[in-house]
């Protein structure tokens, strides 16, 4: 799930690793956050979570990445843009109080 280039249910090999698995989903995109991966496991009768920093795995070749098992799911986050984040944290508030403003005034 996430930043990968195809998402979706894959029936992975035995042994398959998560690098492995982000790769066969087409790779991440420009936007993953590699350093966030999360891997939801399922056990018989409850589920946890599991992060791991792909990113410093590509650059430093370790910690190795886990192995896979039936059931887990993978999410690989989105990135935070400072873009993203000056509009919807500044200018988005700015542009709202500011048409409200106007309108109000236009009624009276």
């Amino acid at each position: 799930l996430g930043e990968v280039v195809a998402p979706g249910k894959y029936n992975l090999e035995k042994g398959i690793n998560l690098l492995d698995a982000v790769i066969l989903a087409g790779g991440p995109t420009n936007s993953a956050k590699l350093s966030q991966v999360r891997i939801l496991k399922r056990w018989q009768d409850k589920s946890g979570m599991m992060k791991f920093n792909l990113e410093k795995y590509l650059y430093d070749s370790e910690p190795s990445p886990p192995i896979l098992f039936p059931g887990d799911t993978i999410y690989v986050p989105r990135k935070k843009e400072v873009g993203s984040f000056i509009f919807s944290r500044i200018l988005l508030p700015v542009f709202t109080s500011a048409s409200i403003y106007f309108i109000v005034s236009m009624l009276r």
